[in-house]
């Protein structure tokens, strides 16, 4: 199931290589979430969500982007058959005029 969303994200994180003779290869974004409301609860905080492999981090280097940025995102919710999770699958960052 695929969604529209709009999303801050404040930073990016490749990782890229070799463990144990298994290759690995991704790129984590860090969104920016609010905390639910409480009395023991203020602000926000951030939210690792995967964007697929390396390719993506350096396609946001070579934008140059400034962090934090506002994107607009396709979300697809994914599930293992025990838990499911959101992976980003494409991202627009949205440019101030």
């Amino acid at each position: 199931m695929q969604m529209k969303a709009t999303l801050t994200i404040l930073g990016a994180k490749k990782s890229k290589g070799d463990f144990n003779g298994r290759p690995y290869d991704s790129t984590i974004l860090y969104q920016q979430v609010s905390l639910r409301q409480g009395e023991d609860f203020l602000g926000a905080a951030t939210e690792e969500i995967k964007w697929g492999t390396s390719i993506n981090f350096d396609r946001l280097k070579a934008m140059d982007i400034q962090f934090p940025f506002n994107a607009e995102a396709t979300l697809e919710q994914v599930t293992n058959g025990k838990a499911s999770t959101l992976v980003i699958v494409d991202l627009k960052p949205i440019y101030q005029k």
